[in-house]
């Protein structure tokens, strides 16, 4: 991780020592992205199955806010993104009745599980061909994952009511990628690019996008297309093992300002 930061201050310094070209902004805010969502979170015993389709994301109240920012000077790029993820998803089980006074034994549950996930990265980029540039950067993740269990009554003798934060951490990784953008004409465009971490604190941790640009005029801009990204990883939190699975897919719509 040491390394990756190295680099960062020596590609900075790199940058703002060339003074011959001048700076051009890009502000993408605010773009929604509504992703499905599959995975799992292990805290010791306690297995919690993520499964949001997208055509259940309004019911699961999933939804993600996104917003990136880049500054080009020359072949060279500055960038951060930085991107919020909620997610919610309750299911219900059934009550339970002894066989033969017909007693309630228990009389089921509301189970909801909560997931903040926020990914937020500072990255570099230099351009090795016209259009195409090499990326490298650090990503900040940040996932959040409660349980919360209600007994649907007062009665029986299994009645559990309570909460349980199963995951809270910060991570780390260095990132490198690849970054597309190309104009058709004056109109129309794609931008798309790719990123894996190769140090860090999580095992997996990789993205794609593809985006189409429609320039309403040179400042403003529309953009949309999909997102995937993938994060994985197994630590120790508290003396228990705990495991992070997670990819969401899915489209995202934004504005983008040239300046």
């Amino acid at each position: 991780m040491k390394y990756g930061l190295f680099l960062l201050v020596f590609l900075s310094n790199s940058v703002f020592a060339n003074d011959q070209e001048e700076w051009n902004f890009l502000l993408v805010f605010p773009m929604v992205w509504a992703p499905s969502i599959e995975g799992s979170v292990s805290s010791g015993q306690d297995v919690v199955r993520v499964d949001v389709p997208f055509e259940n994301i309004w019911d699961g109240l999933a939804f993600g806010l996104m917003g990136d920012f880049y500054a080009t000077k020359g072949k060279w790029l500055v960038g951060a993104r930085a991107n919020y993820l909620y997610m919610k998803d309750s299911t219900q089980t059934k009550g339970l009745n002894g066989p033969i006074t017909g007693s309630v034994i228990s009389p089921g549950h509301d189970i909801t599980t909560r997931m903040h996930l926020s990914v937020n990265d500072l990255f570099f980029g230099y351009e090795v061909f016209p259009n195409l540039e090499l990326l490298t950067g650090v990503r900040h993740t940040y996932s959040q994952v409660e349980l919360d269990i209600n007994a649907l009554s007062n009665d029986g003798l299994i009645n559990v009511n309570g909460s349980a934060l199963l995951a809270k951490e910060h991570l780390f990784d260095w990132l490198v990628g690849i970054k597309y953008n190309k104009y058709f004409d004056e109109r129309w465009g794609i931008s798309v690019s790719a990123d894996f971490n190769v140090a860090g604190d999580n095992d997996v941790n990789h993205g794609f996008n593809i985006m189409g640009i429609y320039q309403f005029t040179e400042a403003h801009n529309l953009w949309f297309g999909y997102r995937y990204l993938n994060i994985a990883n197994e630590m120790k939190q508290d003396g228990m093992n705990l495991e992070i699975d997670l990819v969401e897919k899915g489209p995202q719509l934004g504005y983008a300002y040239r300046f």
